[in-house]
């Protein structure tokens, strides 16, 4: 596809001047290449660092290299009818990597993050690397919100400043389009078989086993298979499910929170749960306050309803924060021991 569009507005078209664009890069947008203000984000575009004064004819020359290159793919942005900046594709010490630049009069609009979002959707290949300047927040940002997880830092050296630098290296996996939810702290993703392993560490923690119960889950077959027939099922059945709570600050899995329809039970109800070094952070209370305003405002659910243990202190006080009242004890099953259900009106926190 060489032509492909997001709206940022009622698009009709090419020409509408309200969307962000992109198509293939043709030599004609070079001049405006060479006219771009680079953001820092961008050192690293396989040599395609816009110029400084002096370098125009090494630049020129690596652009119309990269022309011919057809294992470099690249993208113009065009925004109101001009050439807003590009995107590459590129194959970078044995890794797929993708980056940006943008002219900094557009910067602030949500261009990039429009356009780079566009370009995931055309490369399907995972996993797929980025890189920017550890102080460049606003580049990983914009990463961040297309998918991408910091997992690490590397020292690199800056061609435009001339000096070594440290880089957040950012992933992408196939979880893009996936995510559910995002708060301050976290995000909310629908959970895949990938996640098995840690699925089969949270389901035998001790307290999972004693606050919500043992689901014989003893192997990561075993945890496949729960994500599969449980969470994965709700989402085609329901619309909604358990979902894989992430850091957003290292991307560490941390739980998992989200809505359930259970046969035994008339109403939707919440769940969730921690691994130990994540309890006590308010994590719990962030992730079930988000679920909540999503079940109300986008589910357009009235009424959800949590069953806890009697025992379980820390998650009755959790839910009478967020908003739960307690309202009767119950059984899911006549042999089952008496749980506490509580119950939310719609009342957000």
């Amino acid at each position: 596809m060489n032509r492909t569009q997001i709206n940022a507005g009622e698009a009709n078209g090419p020409g509408d001047d309200t969307a962000v664009w992109l198509r293939d890069v043709v030599e004609s947008d070079l001049e405006r290449f060479v006219d771009l203000r680079p953001e820092p984000a961008g050192e690293q575009q396989g040599g395609h660092t816009p110029p400084e004064t002096g370098e125009q004819e090494t630049y020129w020359s690596s652009w119309h290299g990269s022309l011919s290159n057809l294992d470099v793919i690249k993208k113009s942005i065009l925004y109101q009818g001009q050439v807003a900046g590009y995107l590459l594709y590129f194959n970078q010490f044995g890794e797929q990597e993708v980056g940006y630049w943008l002219r900094r009069d557009f910067w602030g609009r949500g261009i990039a993050t429009q356009a780079l979002r566009l370009f995931l959707q055309e490369i399907t290949a995972r996993p797929i690397f980025g890189r920017a300047d550890q102080h460049n927040l606003a580049s990983i940002r914009v990463m961040e919100k297309c998918g991408f997880r910091r997992y690490g830092l590397r020292q690199g050296y800056s061609l435009r400043q001339g000096q070594e630098v440290i880089e957040v290296f950012l992933r992408l996996d196939a979880r893009i389009g996936e995510m559910v939810l995002e708060t301050d702290r976290l995000w909310l993703t629908k959970l895949m078989p990938t996640d098995a392993p840690f699925i089969l560490r949270l389901l035998n923690e001790p307290t999972f086993i004693e606050n919500i119960g043992d689901r014989g889950v003893r192997t990561l077959e075993d945890a496949a298979a729960y994500v599969l027939n449980g969470p994965v099922a709700s989402y085609a059945r329901h619309g909604f499910g358990l979902y894989l709570v992430e850091s957003q600050a290292t991307g560490e899995a941390m739980g998992m929170c989200g809505l359930l329809k259970r046969e035994a039970l008339e109403d939707v109800d919440m769940g969730y749960a921690f691994l130990p070094e994540f309890c006590g952070q308010g994590y719990a209370r962030e992730a079930a306050t988000a679920v909540l305003h999503h079940a109300h405002q986008v589910l357009g659910l009235p009424r959800i309803v949590a069953i806890v243990s009697p025992h379980n202190q820390p998650s009755i006080r959790l839910l009478e924060k967020i908003g739960f009242h307690y309202e009767k004890m119950i059984r899911l099953a006549a042999d089952a021991p008496e749980i506490k259900l509580f119950a939310w009106q719609g009342q957000l926190p």
